[in-house]
């Protein structure tokens, strides 16, 4: 449905395969310590619209001038003529554990980093290799139709040079679109 309503808008989509783990919203407050994002009407896994545009944004802002993007993206703080839509998987998800083991944590001044430290292991679950996620913008009038040509190729390619997510320095969150 979320295709169609996509395409009657005259918007751009692509379900989006991860290359890798997937995992967002870590900073969030859960029971094994560290969050997942969840979709608050789906109970998916899901990436914002907004985080997608902010990828969207970084990206381009390494490509091009800060007017050429606020032209397109809008100015910090303002709407621009395109919207992107949040991304969602398009069948189930298969969670699995990963673990992260910060051995620099609790240091001070006084007290320095060092491998001597013992580490303290912070489980987290992540979206298995596999997920397929339909990403989709539209523009906000028809006279924006326009616009949406640039933005999404703007947004696809940040998927797949930068990823999305959390962790993705290290390889997580890889989409191709």
């Amino acid at each position: 449905r979320m295709f169609d309503l996509v395409t009657k808008r005259g918007g751009a989509a692509v379900v989006a395969p991860a290359q890798s783990r997937f995992v967002t919203g870590l900073g969030r407050s859960h029971p094994v310590e560290n969050g997942f994002a969840w979709h608050p009407t789906l109970g998916v896994p899901y990436l914002p619209g907004s985080s997608l545009k902010g990828l969207t944004r970084a990206w381009a802002q390494s490509k091009y001038s800060k007017d050429e993007v606020d032209q397109l993206l809008g100015k910090p703080g303002h709407t621009s003529g395109v919207a992107f839509l949040d991304a969602v998987p398009i069948r189930s998800v298969e969670l699995e554990p990963d673990v992260l083991t910060p051995h620099y944590a609790n240091w001070s001044e006084n007290d320095l980093p060092g491998d001597w430290r013992s580490p303290t292991p912070v489980p987290f679950l992540v979206a298995a290799r596999g997920l397929s996620m339909l990403v989709g913008m539209v523009p906000l009038t028809k006279s924006h139709g326009e616009q949406v040509e640039m933005a999404w190729k703007w947004l696809t390619s940040a998927l797949e040079e930068f990823g999305a997510g959390a962790k993705t320095a290290l390889g997580y969150g890889e989409f191709r679109a």
